[in-house]
């Protein structure tokens, strides 16, 4: 599980980290699951980053790369895009990802932009009629559906879009993968699962002893399922106080969350994890101006890297994702290394990793969240 080198990859890594926490905070409630793909999203604003200018830009930096060369953040992106591309031939799973950025009708874009996106991201920049309401919001939706195999549908309503609008960003990112050790149907039983303090619920829960990575500290328990070619894993992050999910999160930053995941051992563990499936849509302007990319939403965005004509802000950030994880694998469409005891201080010892409340979910390659939840109920 190692990044696209760069010079700065391991800031930019923890920045991502980072992103990837407070964008699952931004979006999560109290009492209810969630997903988002902080992946998809930070490509986007990769994208529209490259014609970022002056204070429009200094936040976008900060947020996606904590103030990384410019030229670097697109490398690493560039990279880790070829990297996920290239990485699914021959393979049992299948990673895809898509980005676009709608751009309004009538607009000249500049070369120097439209050279970076065609270099580092796919060219996926398109032009479009945002008067033509209805046409232009089945355009976005087929794109999105084909992209995510039928997963995410109807992601755009007509009514989100108008003649003001200048810019949209869409995220479709598809994941399917097997898991390298399977859990066995026929063992999977219903079992009580503690929502909160008061609530209990009944749900499938699926059992499966394996070597499997593992780790904990005083607070939480991390288990690691790696998916066939073990490029991409899943880790479920369980609180060891039942219901203190939230006060871990709390804590938990972007350098630990990077300690946890490459900090492990294989070990026998006993695990019971419910099938679950959670799907959401985010409208992300509010959450991502919260991380601190205000500007960029307001009529003081400055663009001018993408065109001189008139003055581009970006009216919508939206994004709909979707996981299912059962017996054979997952199916997804768009968290201090001090207190670790890890296994080789007691290698004949079984652990038991049982998650029956509130927990994480993060699926990783290269060190990155592509995606990220958490499962109440």
């Amino acid at each position: 599980m190692s990044a696209p080198p760069s010079p700065n990859s391991a800031q930019i890594l923890e920045a991502q980290a980072d992103f990837a926490l407070n964008l699952l905070r931004e979006v999560s409630t109290d009492d209810c699951s969630c997903i988002v793909s902080p992946f998809s999203v930070a490509v986007s604003l990769s994208m529209v980053y490259a014609g970022a200018k002056e204070k429009t830009g200094e936040e976008m930096g900060k947020l996606l790369a904590k103030g990384a060369p410019e030229s670097e953040v697109h490398n690493y992106f560039g990279a880790l895009l070829k990297s996920v591309t290239n990485g699914q031939k021959n393979s049992s799973n299948t990673l895809e990802t898509v980005n676009k950025v709608y751009v309004k009708k009538g607009f000249s874009v500049k070369s120097a932009f439209k050279g970076q996106i065609e270099q580092n991201y796919g060219g996926q920049l398109e032009t479009v009629d945002f008067e033509n309401s209805e046409g232009t919001a089945k355009t976005i939706n087929n794109f999105v559906k084909k992209a995510t195999h039928q997963k995410i549908r109807d992601l755009i309503t007509p009514n989100a879009l108008d003649k003001n609008t200048r810019l949209v960003l869409i995220n479709a990112l598809y994941f399917k993968g097997t898991w390298a050790v399977t859990f066995k149907s026929q063992l999977t039983v219903e079992a009580k699962f503690h929502v909160d303090e008061k609530t209990t619920k009944q749900l499938e829960m699926m059992h499966l002893k394996a070597s499997l990575i593992y780790s904990e500290d005083t607070q939480l328990q991390l288990l690691g399922m790696p998916y066939k070619g073990e490029k991409e894993f899943m880790f479920v992050l369980l609180p060891k106080e039942r219901f203190g999910l939230a006060k871990l999160l709390a804590q938990l930053d972007g350098k630990k969350l990077m300690e946890l995941i490459k900090n492990w051992y294989k070990c026998t563990v006993k695990v019971e994890l419910p099938k679950f499936t959670l799907e959401a849509t985010h409208k992300l302007n509010k959450p991502l101006t919260n991380m601190g990319m205000a500007t960029a939403f307001t009529d003081g965005a400055n663009f001018g890297g993408i065109t001189a004509e008139e003055p581009l802000l970006i009216s919508e950030v939206v994004q709909k994702a979707f996981i299912e994880v059962n017996e054979e694998g997952t199916v997804a469409a768009a968290a201090t290394a001090k207190n670790v005891r890890y296994c080789s201080s007691s290698p004949g010892k079984e652990y038991r990793f049982v998650a029956d409340h509130p927990f994480c979910v993060f699926l990783i390659r290269d060190d990155t969240v592509l995606f990220s939840a958490i499962f109440r109920k």
